[in-house]
């Protein structure tokens, strides 16, 4: 069992014999009391792992209510696949027994019950300290929107060959006491327009949907496949790169990336992913990197323009965030779709 804590104070009277609780566990571990730095003594956390918190008593209890600040930001899940990303918050009222949740930002929090039994109510709280790694870089390299042509094709390209159009490199540094994984997961939101050779309009049946980059042929959950392994007290880094393009050619005679009114760029948000090797962690945010770019190229005398008003997010820098990635498809269920849709092409023939 684990160590129960003091009680601060009694809504109403109980008599002597009656002793309250709450045991704080992961997984099959106990949590041990370590000191916090802040805040007197607690239990030590990471982000990401699952805990269960169950309220006890040395009498039959009645009813809980459990008190779940959300400072540090308390989910009950977070489920990932290609097809999904689904987060499961904590309800605004929690009267089971146990509650299994984790935390997704650090720092010093608490869980809180008021416990009635047939001698009355009264409230006990755990004392926690949650931890996780430190980022100490998450940054970019850009290049330039393109459009012609690339590997025997044409296209309108994010990246002038042979570079891509964005490289981004993360490092993270677990505590001493955590260890786990890093990985990226990378969401896009395509903003696409054409037109074809009989003026008729045409857009991506994505535009406006925030979805998983999946690469392609849909061949990554976590961007390029990579996860990095970090052990307790030592860093470790992933370094991706991106060229997201579309081919230029029929029955199109003008394509655009990033369009509308107001013209909306097509934006991507690169999420740093950690993990904790506890058992039954969820992955969690560390932080968040925010690009986009757009562009247009029209088919004149048979042969695509170079890029016109090209424009793209130069060297962005990630910054800390724990909101964790949702979507409800993936970049590999997009397709070009007859009409405007929410948007119109940047120009339009009389």
């Amino acid at each position: 069992m684990g160590v129960v804590t003091r009680l601060p104070g009694k809504l109403s009277p109980l008599p002597d014999h009656v002793r309250l609780g709450i045991v704080s566990r992961v997984g099959t571990k106990d949590l041990a009391g370590v000191p916090m730095q802040k805040d007197g003594d607690g239990y030590g956390i990471v982000i990401g792992e699952m805990g269960q918190h169950l309220a006890t008593a040395s009498v039959p209890i009645l009813a809980v209510s459990w008190v779940v600040p959300n400072h540090c930001v308390p989910v009950m899940n977070y489920a990932i696949s290609q097809q999904a990303g689904v987060v499961t918050p904590m309800p605004p009222t929690l009267t089971s027994n146990p509650i299994t949740f984790a935390w997704t930002a650090p720092g010093a929090t608490y869980v809180g019950v008021h416990i009635t039994t047939e001698h009355g109510t009264a409230y006990v709280e755990n004392y926690f300290y949650v931890e996780g790694p430190s980022v100490s870089r998450f940054y970019s390299q850009t290049g330039q929107p393109y459009a012609g042509p690339f590997e025997n094709r044409i296209f309108l390209r994010f990246g002038n060959p042979p570079g891509p159009g964005i490289q981004v490199l993360a490092r993270a540094a677990c505590p001493n006491d955590v260890s786990g994984a890093i990985a990226i997961l990378q969401l896009a939101d395509n903003q696409r327009v054409g037109a074809d050779t009989d003026h008729v309009s045409w857009h991506w049946s994505l535009n406006g949907q925030l979805v998983l980059d999946v690469g392609p042929d849909a061949a990554w959950l976590f961007y390029q496949n990579q996860v990095t392994q970090i052990s307790a007290g030592n860093s470790g880094d992933i370094d991706i790169s991106d060229a997201p393009a579309t081919e230029l050619g029929p029955p199109f005679r003008l394509v655009s990336i990033g369009a509308g009114s107001p013209t909306t760029p097509e934006t991507y948000h690169t999420c740093l992913m950690f993990r904790s090797s506890a058992p039954g962690a969820i992955w969690v945010t560390l932080a968040v990197l925010t690009w986009s770019w757009e562009g247009y190229s029209e088919l004149e005398d048979k042969e695509w323009s170079p890029v016109k008003e090209p424009k793209n997010t130069v060297n962005p820098i990630g910054v800390a965030s724990n909101i964790l990635p949702t979507w409800t498809t993936n970049t590999n269920t997009g397709r070009w779709e007859l009409g405007f849709g929410q948007q119109r092409p940047r120009y339009e023939h009389p």
